[in-house]
């Protein structure tokens, strides 16, 4: 069995033997049909320190929204590789609303010499200033867009995958975008963030904002849900509001799109909803193995003026082999606190 030695104190996961996991809130992923013979490790397979100090190969989304792709042939010689996978994280926004983090899996790869890998690196999701839309960051599996609004959610991260012929090996997933709000006047407290893949945290926060105009009102749209596996993630839907507020608006989130046929999910676009002038819009899913769903947005009249709330969105799913990857740990890349920038995802290569 390969050794994995995890030297950094972010890696929770526990290490794992010869049969990997793919981390969700079901524990258990599909097992894709392999149409190879996967290769074998040697008597004395590479051992694997984390995170990788000086990688090989490293394959970086470009700065903008694009996911970045590639090709890479094993050297000659080399019959394991160590990696790290991270999706992109998806868009934070003003006001604290953080992005979700995009997933970071570590693991090793039996690998023939001369084959070809296909590296997928996912780009990051956005919210730009002002009250444009904002795209989701491409990869393998998109993430989903926010709308234009008063007040702008973020969009969802890009999946990050290494890839043979047209089978996953790895795939991580990207987070949900944050989501908004937007009030005519009176002071609001709450948060609204995106989902990251994590077994305990893929859907976007459970955001209960409480609005303070001539009363206070306590508002929870409902937060777009994280895909687990080859399920992709629901709409956030189901949202409340308390005695003194009247939802004038109600905008369920849209669901991603599953993994089918080879082809991965896409994060749900996230809506709008608005009251008396204001408008808010929700975080975007992530893309992935599965695609996370966007957040619920709900506009609300509070004697008399207008508000908007919209939720987070959830993750896109991660994917692990069970043929051919050995010792798999998951964990989260960084959060996306801040507003026009992206996190985005990343894919280092040891041998």
């Amino acid at each position: 069995m390969p050794e994995i030695h995890d030297s950094d104190p972010s890696v929770t996961g526990a290490r794992v033997g010869r049969r990997p996991i793919a981390l969700g809130a079901a524990w258990a992923l599909p097992t894709l049909g392999a149409t190879f013979a996967a290769p074998a490790f040697a008597a004395s397979p590479l051992p694997c320190t984390f995170p990788i100090a000086t990688p090989k190969v490293t394959a970086t989304a470009p700065s903008g929204g694009t996911k970045g792709t590639q090709n890479w042939t094993v050297p000659t010689g080399v019959t394991a590789i160590c990696v790290e996978v991270r999706g992109g994280a998806g868009g934070g926004s003003s006001s604290a609303r953080v992005g979700g983090a995009g997933a970071l899996i570590r693991a090793q790869i039996a690998v023939t010499p001369g084959e070809i890998l296909s590296l997928t690196t996912g780009a990051g999701g956005i919210r730009v200033t002002g009250f444009g839309a904002v795209a989701g960051g491409t990869g393998y599996g998109n993430g989903g867009s926010s709308p234009a609004g008063g007040s702008s959610g973020g969009s969802g991260g890009g999946g990050s995958a290494i890839v043979r012929g047209t089978t996953p090996l790895i795939v991580a997933g990207g987070g949900g975008g944050a989501g908004s709000n937007d009030v005519q006047s009176g002071d609001f407290t709450g948060s609204a963030n995106g989902g990251y893949q994590t077994a305990s945290n893929p859907d976007g926060t459970t955001p209960n904002f409480s609005w303070s105009n001539i009363s206070t009102v306590s508002i929870a749209p409902g937060p777009g849900k994280g895909a687990v596996g080859a399920t992709a993630g629901a709409g956030g839907s189901g949202g409340t509001v308390s005695a003194g507020g009247t939802i004038v608006q109600n905008s369920p989130g849209n669901a991603g799109t599953a993994f089918a046929a080879g082809v991965p999910g896409n994060g749900g676009n996230g809506v709008t909803a608005a009251a008396s002038g204001s408008s808010a819009t929700s975080g975007g899913g992530g893309g992935g193995y599965s695609g996370g769903g966007s957040g619920q947005s709900l506009g609300i009249n509070e004697s008399g003026d207008g508000g908007a709330f919209a939720a987070g969105g959830g993750a896109g799913s991660s994917f692990v082999a069970s043929t051919g990857v050995y010792s798999s740990v998951q964990t989260i890349g960084p959060t996306n606190p801040t507003i026009d920038t992206r996190v985005q995802g990343f894919i280092r290569i040891f041998y």
